[in-house]
């Protein structure tokens, strides 16, 4: 299961890009204890909904080592970057 999970991490970062636009070839920096991706558009109200909760848990788990990072799919960059400055969500990878 864990060699999957590693593909699967290792296929996505081949895909990703960072808010402006870079390769994002790694998932964290060094001495991340973990990584919560959270995937949301910013066009549907049940992401919006969890958002409070988003910016509770970034504030909690954060500073131990957790990085969170709003994840979409198929979105321009420049809404994508607005949602999430205008939500105040984490930014990862800026």
């Amino acid at each position: 299961m864990a060699v999957l999970i590693h593909a699967l991490l290792l296929a996505m970062t081949a895909l990703a890009v960072d808010l402006n636009g870079h390769p994002v070839t790694e998932l964290a920096p060094p001495g991340t204890r973990a990584v919560v991706l959270f995937f949301a558009a910013s066009d549907c109200p049940v992401s919006n909904r969890y958002i409070p909760e988003i910016q509770r848990l970034t504030k909690q788990f954060e500073p131990p080592g957790v990085l969170f990072a709003p994840t979409t799919w198929n979105t321009p960059l420049p809404p994508t970057r607005s949602w999430i400055t205008r939500r105040a969500l984490p930014r990862w990878r800026t």
